[in-house]
């Protein structure tokens, strides 16, 4: 891709602009990819949440992060087992204070 742009940037202003051109004819599915369609069609979705349903998505993604980091993190493995916290004590915001607020 890299080299791609090193190309694009060494072209005339001319022939830029007849690129420029072409691409805006691309389809958006195809220029932006399918990933930030389904980004949009939640945010679109979600903005209209009530709060619970929000707080309910919050502690969802809060509980997928604290499994990701206790299985993939050495400190925060070492952190839950000396404080004997198992990754299930961790289900809602409020449960975050069971954890020592980082310094750095």
């Amino acid at each position: 891709m890299a080299g791609l742009i090193d190309i694009y940037m060494k072209m005339p202003h001319s022939l830029k602009d007849i690129l420029k051109r072409c691409y805006s004819f691309v389809p958006l599915e195809l220029r932006l990819g399918r990933k930030f369609f389904n980004k949009l069609n939640f945010i679109e979705k979600c903005q209209w949440w009530s709060r619970q349903e929000l707080e309910n998505y919050q502690d969802e993604q809060l509980r997928m992060l604290v499994e990701y980091a206790y299985h993939n993190v050495p400190y925060y493995y070492n952190l839950f087992k000396a404080l004997k916290l198992t990754v299930s004590d961790i289900k809602k915001q409020k449960d975050l204070q069971k954890l020592p607020i980082l310094t750095k």
